[in-house]
């Protein structure tokens, strides 16, 4: 991800590096490299704060917070969460809310039981009314255990809750999977229509060469030919000479136009240097070509 960065320093590949930064410390995250995690999470933050554009921005909140939940720092892990929560609030973004509440739910849910019971139901009403099952799940499990002991009817709720997410949730996984591996088939199938359409054209292509060349080479042929003839004026042949010369020039040009640009770096002066070496080669033939 790192060589796809914008250079430019403008507000929009600013507001780029934040979003692709707060990616690449997810992944540090998820692999438990929490000092390159919050060192991206850090600069995510930064080119946010630079490019004024603050969308997604609970993203590096939300990592940050993590990264300090994770070293036992709640009081700094709260007031990220709080302001990814704002952040959240102010678009808005219903799924970064969800997630959001979810964090703050498994903050509260080891020590302050109304405040993990407080962001868990607003955070369920909000993944069940996007059918994210996942959430609903693990809102419903931290529920549960956030309620009383005495609190039966409360602990039953979120059990059957969580019960029935899992349920939705293994039939949507089944669904996805077959899903997943139509899709594939599909980009399967899609590549090789693309490799045979590549193929057809490559192989016209070279016919379309072999003809040209096939006709170039009778057209020279044929001069000397007419020379010879009483029928066909000086000047005629002159002309269908050098006529020759530049079919053969701009031949040559076609073919090795693409191997000179690698060659020269697609630099003017130096393509404009290959031709003119080329037809300083074709010169000597115009004497040839009139006998």
């Amino acid at each position: 991800a790192i060589s796809f960065l914008p250079e430019n320093e403008t507000k929009s590949n600013l507001y780029k590096k934040a979003v692709i930064f707060g990616s690449l410390g997810r992944s540090y995250t998820i692999i438990g490299n929490n000092d390159s995690a919050l060192f991206y999470y850090q600069r995510s933050y930064e080119n946010f704060e630079k490019s004024k554009n603050y969308y997604q921005l609970n993203l590096a909140l939300s990592g940050l917070g993590d990264i300090q939940f994770k070293q036992g720092n709640n009081e700094l892990a709260l007031g990220y969460y709080r302001a990814a929560l704002q952040n959240c609030e102010l678009f808005p973004d219903n799924l970064g809310l969800i997630d959001t509440y979810l964090r703050l739910t498994k903050l509260f849910s080891s020590s302050l039981n109304d405040s993990a019971q407080y962001y868990g139901e607003k955070g369920i009403v909000l993944s069940m009314e996007a059918k994210d099952f996942q959430a609903t799940n693990e809102f419903a499990f931290l529920l549960y255990k956030s309620c009383d002991a005495s609190n039966s009817y409360g602990r039953l709720k979120w059990l059957e809750i969580s019960r029935n997410a899992l349920d939705s949730l293994n039939n949507r996984e089944a669904n996805s999977k077959i899903n997943n591996m139509l899709l594939q088939e599909e980009n399967r199938l899609l590549e090789r229509e693309e490799t045979k359409r590549l193929e057809d054209e490559k192989r016209q292509s070279e016919i379309n060469y072999l003809l040209i060349a096939v006709f170039i080479i009778l057209f020279v042929i044929s001069i000397p030919l007419l020379s010879n003839s009483l029928l066909v004026n000086a000047r005629v042949v002159v002309f269908l000479s050098i006529l020759s010369l530049l079919l053969i020039f701009e031949f040559v040009n076609l073919v090795l136009h693409q191997f000179i640009g690698e060659w020269t770096h697609h630099s003017t002066l130096f393509m404009l240097l290959s031709m003119v070496i080329i037809a300083s080669l074709l010169i000597p033939m115009h004497g040839k070509v009139e006998k």
